[in-house]
């Protein structure tokens, strides 16, 4: 079974597309204007396109992120931030799906290592309420709450829902 992400909105994807752009930009503007210091120019021009590919991924994989049960295993195919785990560490009994403009304590407080933007939140951040979260945000209106029986859990805005609980073993 496989459920999609839910697409960014295109606030997150204009921010994206900026970044991006300024980062070129700002490569361009360099290479034309700094005739000095070759060693450190080229070292600027590969951070500068080793980030511009990163930003790029994370656009492209906004549009085609998904979760697939197969076998015993949930796969998370995200940008830099997949995840492959064991069905058994889903805690499918609590698993239900939220609506956290209404829900207050699945609130995200703090990004411990992930990208933040507003309408698209991806890696890992702290709860308001305390724990771990494994975020894959871009629509808050209908997220997934997936606990584990690890020290953490998973909200993720996915398309297909209820099919994705279901897969689960939800009714």
């Amino acid at each position: 079974m496989t459920a999609h992400i839910t697409d960014i909105g295109t606030t997150p994807a204009v921010v994206l597309v900026v970044i991006i752009l300024s980062m070129v930009g700002f490569a361009v503007y360099t290479f034309l204007h700094i005739s000095e210091a070759r060693v450190a120019m080229s070292i600027a021009t590969v951070v500068l396109v080793v980030l511009v590919a990163m930003f790029g991924y994370f656009l492209y994989g906004a549009y085609h992120s998904t979760v697939t049960i197969e076998g015993d295993r949930l796969h998370i195919n995200v940008p830099i931030y997949s995840r492959t785990i064991p069905l058994e560490s889903v805690d499918a009994g609590l698993a239900v799906v939220i609506d956290m403009n209404q829900r207050s304590e699945y609130k995200l407080s703090l990004r411990t290592n992930g990208l933040g933007l507003p309408g698209y939140q991806l890696g890992w951040f702290r709860r308001s309420g305390g724990g771990r979260i494994y975020a894959v945000l871009t629509d808050k209106s209908s997220v997934v709450y997936l606990p584990t029986t690890g020290d953490y859990a998973m909200l993720l805005s996915i398309k297909e829902s209820d099919a994705l609980l279901k897969a689960l073993g939800r009714p």
